[in-house]
């Protein structure tokens, strides 16, 4: 895959490009006019997305690629060189010029510019390590963090300072979507397709992402008749190598007894029925009325919703809000000997609890009434259906 403006190319790797024998379909790569890749932009990305080993998401990939090729060709039209590390005029950077830039002409947020710079700025770092540069075009100053709780006070040394560089720009806070009791309530009764309403059940039960919805496997699904009746919920491992799992990172789920066997009763009716619709054989759980899988990728689920016409907005990602939200409430009303961010934490995939601890501020604007029993509430809402 190729994208081009002005005189650079970026360009997405096939099978065929490898290094060291391994084969990296999807990986960044930048060329010049003269279709040459720039060295030590490869040496970075390949450092960045590949040696490090943290980075294994395509997606991380194509937006760091994009982000140095989106510098890089606002250098190249200037006709500047990006070791050029001097002042524009009026005392600007080359970094701060295209941070003005990008908000001028564009179009992108400035969540979006920010992620960008970051990605350059890391990219500066590693070529002044590497001797490519004398100095960066960015100074670092010490900024104060919001505090939404003091879980982990004990531990934080930072004293909620951090340092960022000076080039990055102020941000608002996005607040996080969830649905109520009530909008779940209309949500649910809203869909009439079994594969639907159980792909819903499943994201506001486990906090699976759109993607680990649609490519949870059927075999993960077994009879819960059949297992200890004294177990309210099972622990499902969701590995790598069955769905796709954010940064390839294997974590444990835990789904409610009743869901389970609704799941079940999905799988060895309705799914064997749509099965035959396409005669093809397929590992995921949830099949289209075609007897397909559904596209990670695609936007079938946020289309679908918005057909239902309701008064309020659902997606994918904001039914895992709700999940984390919810059960993070109710653990810590009934003084679980589980510490609820820690397992909310294992349960999202999240690397750092730091992530987990977003969902704390939601709690204090949200009345009792409102909360309840989760789960339980959610079991309730579909009885006697999917």
């Amino acid at each position: 895959m190729l994208y081009g403006v002005g005189e650079m190319e970026l360009v997405f790797a096939d099978e065929e490009f490898k290094i060291n024998g391994v084969s990296y379909p999807g990986f960044p790569i930048i060329l010049t006019a003269e279709l040459r890749s720039i060295p030590q932009v490869s040496t970075f990305l390949i450092y960045r997305c590949l040696h490090r080993g943290r980075v294994e998401s395509k997606h991380t990939w194509a937006s760091y690629g994009q982000a140095l090729y989106d510098y890089l060709g606002f250098l190249n039209s200037a006709n500047r060189d990006w070791r050029d590390v001097g002042f524009y005029e009026l005392g600007s950077s080359p970094l701060a010029a295209y941070r003005d830039w990008s908000m001028r002409s564009g179009g992108l947020s400035e969540s979006t510019i920010n992620l960008r710079l970051r990605v350059i700025c890391s990219f500066y770092n590693y070529a002044r390590r590497q001797g490519w540069v004398e100095t960066v075009p960015y100074d670092v100053e010490t900024v104060k963090v919001a505090d939404h709780s003091k879980f982990l006070a004990h531990v934080d040394v930072t004293g909620g300072y951090i340092t960022s560089p000076d080039v990055l720009m102020k941000v608002a806070r996005t607040a996080i979507k969830v649905l109520t009791k009530e909008q779940i309530k209309i949500f649910l009764n809203s869909i009439n397709c079994v594969t639907q309403k159980l792909i819903a059940r499943l994201s506001l039960s486990s906090g699976l992402r759109k993607e680990e919805l649609l490519t949870f496997p059927s075999s993960y699904v077994f009879d819960p008749a059949k297992m200890t009746k004294g177990s309210s919920h099972f622990r499902v491992f969701c590995n790598p190598k069955d769905m796709a799992l954010k940064g390839k990172k294997a974590r444990g789920i835990d789904i409610p007894r009743s869901l389970m066997a609704a799941l079940w009763q999905y799988k060895i009716h309705e799914r064997n029925r749509l099965k035959q619709t396409s005669c093809v054989e397929s590992g995921p759980l949830f099949l289209s009325k075609y007897g397909l899988p559904y596209s990670p990728k695609g936007q079938s689920l946020n289309h679908m919703w918005k057909l239902f016409d309701l008064p309020f907005t659902v997606t994918p990602h904001m039914l895992r809000h709700t999940y984390a939200t919810h059960t993070l409430y109710d653990m810590r009303r009934r003084k679980s000997v589980t510490d609820p961010l820690l397992y909310l934490r294992d349960r999202l995939g999240h690397s750092s609890v730091g992530t987990t601890q977003r969902y704390l501020h939601l709690i204090s604007i949200v009345e009792d009434d409102v909360m309840g029993e989760y789960q339980d509430y959610i079991d309730s809402t579909c009885m006697g259906v999917a």
